[in-house]
């Protein structure tokens, strides 16, 4: 009987009742266009950021990010990438290889060019990326943002962004010299890598500034052969099948790297020279024996213990030119972190010349770091990265290389293994919200800031309702005490105005998700096009990223329950304050009521 009376007492007024629900319903659906106008500028603001650069995770070395040291690579990158590959959820990943060059872009024929001749177009200084063309088209859409020329295809293909060929007026076509630094520190260009002269293939324009007005884009290959890079890349990107599912994604990627690393796992000394001389640069009258042991300071062996400190000064190989000496050593030679030493090493002079008669060669290295052990081989160690050892002191006497013994194996690898638990370089795996959290951070505040409006916007509905609800008891004032006075008790005037209260937000939800629904409707099929409000141009810039005008809003599950429940309390709270004060008529005051 009470739902029957309320619901005829809101048809009474019908303009009233129906004001009121346009209200209501208009709240609810402006509600929901704000939160799918949100959720689109921040998916293209994901998809923007993340697939045409950044993909949805990264693996690094700890420390690249933050320092972008060059040294800071991840090895084994076809391991990993192979068994990144081949985890679920993976859509695809490509391996990436950063530098810097000084460039020269001639226009001519390759004959010209590589007889030094042709116009030279320009000579800056760039930021190189190497990238697997085929595979990073299935992480980005960059092979899609070439807006002259094509993508690449052969290894001396070259890609630019369009900030760099309006800057330098270059054009599809220009030869592309670089002349970069390598891992070894030595100076390479072009014709160190191929005899086929690099060109200018296409002309880029991603949306994001720093790549289109900074960067040229060239095959992985081709820029690790000119750095000097082995089976190593800076930098793996990766693209999620489900980019809102991406914390298991990076457990379940973290596990294939760890299982591959086991799988390529090696035994970190390499063969030791001997014998070796180390000699202060600074006072050369003092000398020390020594034996040089090659490490890879990216093999870790399991069960690894940084509990005890095994560097007492400076710190562990980083760099070609770097070594690391025991304390014996250190104090037989005279030197300490940061001074320059000399390596003399044996030299093959053939067979017919006696090994004592041929001068040993001179190899410069700095001092990083001293280890605080001295139970490290019976004359003492000295330590340098493997490839250093392998590549360019091996080489000079290879007969004179020599294994590990047992016990010097004993001796050392305690020693390597607390160096490695300290200073290790282990692969990281980040969803793209640790690698950009300004981004992440911006996103939350875009949630927040329309919120805040909504909240303002539905407060001044609620007031507009607590007046109507209001009008309402004031014109039913002699039939509210007419019917206190035939005994009706205080809590039931105040159900009767709740109930009109909690019908009118029912019936107003309902409407109100109607209307929404034709809306996201109509946008799920032709989209918001922004483009109307934006005259000749036709994109927008946020956070460096370039936008299509045409957002497509959504709204998910718990947008549209929130918001349902949120305008049906306050719309039902509204009609509180009427009823209470309906409650408290006394009968006889009400029925004089004019």
């Amino acid at each position: 009987m009470l739902v029957a009376m309320a619901w005829r007492n809101l048809w009474r007024n019908p303009r009233r009742t129906l004001l009121t629900l346009a209200a209501v319903a208009g709240g609810l659906a402006a509600m929901l266009a704000q939160y799918g106008l949100t959720r689109a500028i921040g998916d293209r603001l994901i998809e923007g950021l993340t697939g045409s650069y950044l993909g949805h995770v990264q693996i690094h070395r700890e420390g690249y990010r933050e320092k972008r040291s060059s040294t800071r690579t991840v090895r084994g990158a076809r391991a990993v990438l192979e068994a990144v590959r081949g985890t679920a959820g993976i859509a695809g990943a490509s391996g990436r290889v950063y530098g810097f060059a000084h460039a020269t872009f001639v226009r001519g024929r390759d004959a010209e060019v590589r007889r030094g001749g042709g116009r030279d177009v320009a000579s800056p200084v760039v930021a190189l990326l190497g990238i697997e063309p085929d595979h990073e088209s299935d992480v980005t859409d960059i092979a899609t943002r070439v807006v002259q020329g094509r993508w690449i295809e052969g290894e001396t293909d070259v890609v630019i962004g369009q900030g760099v060929a309006t800057r330098h007026e270059l054009q599809v076509g220009d030869a592309f010299l670089p002349t970069a630094v390598d891992s070894t520190g030595a100076v390479r260009g072009p014709w160190a890598v191929s005899d086929r002269v690099p060109r200018v293939v296409g002309i880029a324009r991603t949306g994001i500034q720093p790549i289109d007005d900074q960067m040229v884009l060239m095959s992985l290959s081709y820029l690790a052969e000119l750095l000097r890079m082995d089976d190593e890349v800076h930098e793996v990107a990766i693209k999620a099948e489900r980019p809102r599912e991406l914390e298991p994604l990076v457990g379940a990627i973290t596990a294939s790297v760890a299982r591959a690393r086991d799988r390529t796992r090696h035994d970190e000394a390499l063969p030791a020279t001997r014998p070796l001389r180390i000699t202060s640069v600074v006072a050369d009258d003092t000398a020390a024996e020594a034996r040089l042991v090659g490490v890879d300071v990216n093999c870790s062996r399991n069960g690894a213990s940084p509990r005890s400190p095994a560097i007492a000064a400076g710190r562990f190989l980083e760099r070609a030119e770097d070594i690391v000496l025991s304390q014996r050593l250190a104090t037989a030679a005279g030197v300490v972190p940061g001074a320059a030493v000399t390596v003399s090493v044996p030299v093959a002079c053939g067979p017919d010349v006696p090994a004592a008669e041929c001068p040993p060669s001179d190899e410069p290295f700095v001092v990083a770091g001293i280890l605080s052990s001295d139970e490290v081989l019976s004359g003492g160690a000295a330590l340098v990265l493997a490839p250093v050892l392998s590549d360019n002191i091996a080489a000079l006497a290879p007969e004179v290389m020599a294994p590990l013994t047992d016990d010097e194996r004993r001796s050392i690898m305690p020693v390597l293994e607390r160096v490695r638990g300290e200073v290790s370089a282990e692969d990281e795996v980040l969803a793209w919200t640790e690698i950009a959290p300004e981004m992440e951070d911006m996103l939350r505040m875009m949630d927040v800031g329309p919120l805040i409006f909504l909240i303002i916007f539905y407060i001044a509905v609620m007031l507009g309702i607590v007046n109507t609800m209001l009008m309402a008891t004031f014109e039913r004032t002699r039939e509210l005490g007419l019917m206190k006075a035939l005994g009706m008790r205080p809590r039931r005037v105040v159900a009767l105005v709740m109930t009109e209260s909690a019908m009118l937000a029912a019936v107003g939800v309902l409407i109100g998700l109607l209307i929404g629904s034709g809306i996201f409707t109509y946008w799920s099929f032709h989209g918001m096009d922004l483009g109307v409000f934006m005259g000749e141009r036709q994109t927008f810039d946020m956070s460096g990223v370039t936008f299509d005008p045409v957002l497509w809003p959504r709204v998910t599950a718990f947008d549209v329950l929130a918001s349902s429940l949120t305008v049906a309390t306050m719309t039902t709270l509204a009609g509180l304050w009427p009823a209470i004060r309906a409650s408290r008529l006394h009968p006889t005051e009400a029925l004089r009521y004019e």
